[in-house]
């Protein structure tokens, strides 16, 4: 009761001496409305797994607006907000710890944009998963600074094929650039698919078309024709630029074609 008595005392004269000096009085209301702004909405953010979407671009996402304690009980909602960046295919909040009031770890998972494909007369920027990201000619970011040149691969979007079917073929094709990028020495242009499947690609530098077979045995029959293709790039090594064309399409073979000669059947094992 004592203890009750003395803080209302101290509390009451405390009040009339602010009351005697207004000026003191405003400096204390502002403090303490500063002081509440920053415990309820003072959000420390540490930031992570982003390549391409910049800290800015994240932040602007946040519904900053929010309380702290909205946060704590909000994170799917923040991170359905993050996903709304075209190239943002999931995000994590938590919070940093007990200790750490207002404090929220923000983990970015990124969809990489590593082909372009034309829709009608737009080219599109696709992820390696076969997602359609946005278009080229739109894109507000620079993929560049990240080190990645999309390719451009004509003929995967056709009437008579289904969003399932154009998202397999795309992931067909990413998985084979990647195997070649593993295992040639090459910089590969551009890459074309055939009504049949099959798979044209070039390579910079070179005006000879590789053909690879339609989409069979899944990522072994990638690795046996990529086999074939590195043994032949060895085998002609300075004379690539007399090739036509490389045909990997015929089982344990590769048929060549010469620029000055007739078809050769090249075994390539």
């Amino acid at each position: 009761m004592r203890i009750a008595i003395t803080i209302m005392m101290t509390v009451a004269v405390f009040s009339l001496y602010l009351a005697d000096q207004p000026g003191r009085f405003d400096r204390v209301l502002k403090l303490v409305t500063n002081t509440t702004e920053d415990f309820f909405y003072n959000h420390k953010l540490i930031i992570s797994g982003n390549e391409l979407v910049s800290v800015e671009e994240i932040e602007a996402l946040l519904p900053k607006q929010h309380s702290v304690l909205w946060w704590y009980f909000n994170g799917p909602r923040i991170s359905a907000a993050l996903m709304k960046h075209p190239l943002v295919s999931a995000a994590r909040v938590n919070s940093c710890g007990r200790i750490s009031w207002g404090c929220f770890e923000i983990n970015i998972e990124e969809r990489m944009p590593e082909l372009v494909t034309m829709v009608g007369s737009t080219p599109w920027l696709v992820s390696r998963e076969g997602e359609f990201i946005e278009p080229l000619s739109k894109n507000k970011f620079s993929y560049r600074r990240a080190g990645l040149k999309p390719i451009l691969i004509e003929g995967a979007i056709r009437e008579s094929l289904s969003p399932d079917q154009v998202k397999a073929r795309f992931g067909f094709v990413y998985k084979l650039i990647n195997r070649l990028k593993k295992e040639i020495n090459l910089e590969i242009q551009r890459v074309s698919l055939t009504k049949s499947g099959e798979v044209e690609l070039y390579f910079h530098g070179y005006d000879f078309p590789v053909i690879f077979a339609a989409p069979g045995r899944g990522s072994a029959d990638i690795a046996d024709q990529v086999e074939r293709l590195k043994i032949l790039v060895k085998r002609f090594d300075k004379d690539l630029k007399k090739l036509r064309k490389i045909d990997l399409g015929f089982g344990r073979l590769a048929v060549v074609k010469m620029k000055e000669s007739a078809t050769e059947g090249q075994p390539a094992g």
